[in-house]
């Protein structure tokens, strides 16, 4: 056949029954792949093989012996996408911060709504009332820990005006710093919340 020509319809058949139950070598499978490499899909091909997955994988159910091998295939490994996960400690054991463990806490929960209803729900700065709103602690949560879940010293905040305290994000690391003193004073003295 010349370089260039094409085969006829009845060729192509012929061709594909000929080769219908044979494996493919490496060779031409790698071929095929590059020859492919940076083709774009119409939509209507893009349609037609996610029918074809669709149809083919659904309701579909592994049987307890090959889910056994597939665990035992994952065991020890790293997921691909680990640099996407965020809080994965890429397999070293339980180090989540003491502080991500209290914020998920139920009882933080429960002092986070007490302080939306008793404020109702409105910002205490600009009085937008709903929309993104954040429970702000008064006295900060890294330096008063008696005074995490005290809903006194809690205050409902929109976003933008949360972001203008002083211990939003990396301002409060600044704020830690220079305050430190007057929390080790507080705590030596046991003095109540002043608000």
């Amino acid at each position: 056949m010349k370089k260039g020509s094409k085969h006829s319809e009845e060729s192509r058949k012929k061709l594909s029954l000929s080769h219908k139950g044979k494996p493919m070598l490496p060779q031409t499978r790698l071929a095929i792949l590059k020859a492919n490499l940076g083709r774009k899909c119409t939509d209507e091909t893009k349609r037609k093989i996610g029918l074809a997955n669709s149809v083919a994988l659904k309701g579909y159910k592994h049987s307890e012996i090959t889910k056994q091998k597939i665990s035992l295939s994952k065991k020890g490994k790293l997921p691909k996408n680990i640099d996407s996960i965020k809080g994965w400690n890429k397999g070293l054991g339980n180090k989540t911060p003491q502080a991500l463990i209290i914020r998920n806490s139920l009882e933080y929960k429960l002092w986070r709504k007490a302080v939306f209803k008793r404020d109702n729900w409105t910002c205490q700065e600009c009085k937008q009332k709903g929309g993104e709103l954040h429970a702000d602690h008064i006295k900060p949560f890294a330096l008063f820990p008696e005074l995490r879940f005290a809903i006194n010293n809690g205050r409902t905040l929109c976003v933008s005006c949360h972001r203008n305290t002083p211990t939003w994000g990396h301002k409060s690391r600044i704020y830690v710093k220079n305050n430190r003193c007057d929390n080790v004073q507080r705590r030596e003295g046991n003095l109540g919340l002043e608000i």
